[in-house]
């Protein structure tokens, strides 16, 4: 009797480590990822799991919680899904055991995922490759995403590469067992070094503007448009950094976009940031541009929207780039100005958009003579396109941003554009006020702060 009880005492025990095992398929396997998580020593740990593995995940969770500096946290997310507090100066190691790893995809959304974070997916399922959950939103933010492959009797331990020559694609970094000590370089596993992106082939949108950037030589690789000769301001920038940063590029144009019937636009290439003469007037106010519908933003936020183009998943990094782009727009008469004392000796008025106050703040009440007498001669309309009506009817000069006088015009203001206008009008180009310059990057990229900082040092102090 005693040996039966000893025997039916051990089934649910059997049970309970088979059950386990099942969900990493061998002991092997589960021993193995034990071994890699405790790379991430420095790390907080959470899981994300299912409904039924929640109540399997003892052995896993034996691993010695001293050894990190937080607790591992477990989230349930089969059926109901919680939100997630960031754990104060800690980075974060994603432990991703769902069977089905997309059911995390509209969890991600809720996550503060930064450049500082992993993401490692343990996959249980021998057709788990089909789904490419790798590819989901967001997961291209984090510093580094490894799948940990343990349908097999060994272990195979892949890595995402977001901004490959071919992007999103698995890298096989171990296949194998693992025995008695990782053999994986543990830089493959830690958040990546973005001070060199080797490997890194980045898709960069531009806008032909000289003398900051135009295209002079094009081609065709893998079905893009792709500038294989430029030159300009902005050119030498990207190649700067480029060389210093030690990463690859295709330069594509970014069109002009016209919205749709619903007022939206549409791009269909993906850029990780553009080039081209962006500039904003109002420093880093503007932090976040969605895609936006035209007819919900009034005439305030649009001219500061700069070029309309940045409506759509965009992030504005304001850089101080010291750029001469204030311009005038003026009447074409006999005589000619070319600055402002000339245009206010010569009767014109100085036309000031109301939506973009800015410009009559700082400038034309910086208290030197030449801008007092501006200020005097100062004609207000609500917005650029009334600022242009003006000009074309009366001997006016309108001030404002080069990029709003010339792309926000082009744009919203064709219907006063007729052909006969451009016969009277001509834009001249003064430094008035130096102004803002931004290279818009991809929202959330890993290597926005590097690139970030390094255009402030060359524009600050030039870069060799």
């Amino acid at each position: 009797m005693l040996l039966l009880f000893f025997l039916v005492s051990l089934i649910p025990v059997n049970n309970a480590n088979k059950n386990i095992t099942q969900l990493l398929h061998t002991e092997d396997n589960l021993n193995n990822f034990l071994i890699i998580l405790k790379r991430y020593q420095v790390f907080s740990v959470v899981y994300y799991v299912d409904f039924d593995v929640l109540i399997k995940l003892d052995k896993i969770l034996q691993i010695n919680h001293n050894d990190f500096e937080q607790p591992c946290v477990i989230y349930h997310v089969n059926r109901s899904i919680v939100s997630s507090h960031r754990l104060e100066l800690n980075r974060l190691v994603h432990v991703v055991l769902l069977k089905k790893p997309m059911n995390i995809q509209s969890f991600l959304m809720s996550l503060n995922i930064s450049s500082e974070d992993v993401f490692l997916f343990v996959v249980t399922d021998q057709n788990w490759w089909k789904t490419k959950f790798w590819t989901m939103a967001k997961l291209d933010w984090a510093g580094n995403v490894l799948i940990l492959n343990t349908t097999e009797h060994y272990m195979s331990l892949y890595k995402v590469c977001y901004y490959c020559e071919k992007p999103k694609e698995l890298d096989n970094i171990y296949t194998g067992h693992f025995k008695d000590s990782l053999d994986v370089d543990i830089n493959k596993l830690l958040p990546q070094n973005l001070q060199n992106f080797y490997g890194y082939n980045f898709k960069v949108g531009y806008l032909n503007s000289f003398p900051y950037m135009l295209c002079i030589e094009q081609t065709v690789v893998d079905y893009y448009t792709n500038c294989k000769k430029s030159v300009g301001l902005e050119s030498e920038m990207l190649k700067l950094m480029s060389e210093k940063l030690n990463f690859t590029y295709l330069l594509i144009p970014f069109p002009y976009p016209s919205p749709n019937k619903s007022g939206s636009v549409n791009i269909s290439v993906e850029y990780d940031f553009i080039i081209g003469a962006i500039t904003i007037c109002f420093k880093a106010i503007i932090e976040q541009v969605e895609r936006v519908h035209l007819e919900s933003i009034n005439t305030q936020f649009s001219s500061h929207a700069i070029l309309i183009f940045w409506w759509f998943a965009s992030l504005i990094i304001a850089t101080a780039y010291k750029s001469k782009l204030w311009a005038i727009s003026i009447q074409n008469y006999n005589v000619e100005p070319t600055n402002l004392q000339q245009l206010l000796d010569s009767g014109y008025s100085i036309v000031v958009s109301k939506d973009n106050m800015e410009i009559s703040e700082s400038i034309l009440n910086n208290g030197d003579p030449l801008t007092i007498a501006a200020q005097k001669k100062a004609i207000y309309k609500n917005d650029v396109c009334g600022g242009l009506a003006y000009v074309i009817d009366n001997k006016g000069a309108a001030l404002n941003e080069y990029g709003i006088l010339q792309y926000h015009s082009l744009l919203l203001c064709s219907y006063l554009l007729k052909p006969n206008v451009y016969l009277t009008l001509r834009l001249t180009s003064r430094p008035i006020h130096y102004t803002t310059h931004a290279w818009p990057l991809e929202k959330g990229a890993v290597y926005k702060n590097i690139f970030n900082a390094f255009i402030g040092r060359i524009q600050t102090s030039w870069y060799h």
